[in-house]
């Protein structure tokens, strides 16, 4: 973490990993009119998206590490970004993500050091 928090190099090449993560979601990153980071759907957004959606999905605990690390690496603001746009998501129609995922991606963003 101590690296990470010294090294623009580190961070920049995490940022590059987390945008490859993106795509292979669906989705992509932006910025918007204030200047944070934003999520939004990208290329393939429909079909990538149907696979991490589903119920039970493996793709959903990648998220949460994704949340999680990007937390931990001094890259918070990209984590909280994912997550409102999750949340906006979640809220606007159906999906196989449960309360109870969402709930664990909160606190992945709330307290990273959490297992």
């Amino acid at each position: 973490m101590a690296a990470f928090a010294e090294s623009e190099f580190l961070r920049s090449r995490l940022l590059r990993s987390y945008e490859v993560m993106l795509g292979f979601l669906g989705l992509c990153r932006g910025t918007g009119d204030d200047g944070r980071s934003e999520i939004g759907p990208g290329r393939g957004f429909l079909a990538r998206s149907a696979v991490w959606t589903s119920p039970y999905n493996h793709n959903q605990l990648r998220i949460s590490r994704i949340l999680r690390c990007l937390g931990l690496l001094g890259l918070k603001a990209e984590a909280e970004a994912l997550y409102e746009f999750l949340v906006s998501m979640v809220g606007s129609g159906d999906t196989g993500i449960s309360a109870t995922t969402m709930d664990y991606w909160m606190r992945s963003i709330a307290d990273p050091l959490a297992g």
